[in-house]
Order: structure tokens, then sequence, then C-alpha cells
């Protein structure tokens, strides 16, 4: 269990800047910091260790069946 239920799609989003490279990480993280509201300041680690995940994932395995499923696990719980 690595704590990132239901945050496939930060997850794929990590993958998105690693392939694009849109923004930094630092910029995005930030964004993140400034966009979850203070109520929910308790899902900004969970959220910053789910983006980062997949910046160390190969860019061959995200098209690969494991990694969708990787994504569909953390999502269904």
């Amino acid at each position: 269990d690595n704590g990132l239920h239901g945050l496939s799609n930060i997850i794929m989003l990590g993958q998105t800047l690693k392939q694009t490279q849109f923004c930094s990480l630092d910029v995005l993280k930030e964004a993140m910091k400034k966009c979850i509201p203070p109520r929910k300041q308790h899902l900004l680690e969970p959220n910053l260790k789910a983006l980062q995940l997949d910046m160390n994932i190969p860019a061959d395995f995200c098209y690969s069946e494991n990694y969708f499923r990787m994504a569909a696990d953390a999502e269904a719980f």
C-alpha cells in the first residue's frame, strides 16, 4: 500500500509533465499548494507524492497494460 488511493489523475499528471514539460515540477508543486483549500491540506502530501511517483516511471512502461492497471488500482480505493 503506497497511500495513493484515488490519486490516479495526479499520477498521470506527473507522467504528462515528464513527457511534455509543460511547466517545471516546482511550478506545478506551488500551484497545487495554492489550489488545495485549507480544509483539505491533509491531501497535499499524498498529492505531491503521487505527482512525483510517475516522474520515476520509464516512459515505455506508461503505455503498458501494467501501468493502466496500477492507475486503476490507485483509483479503486
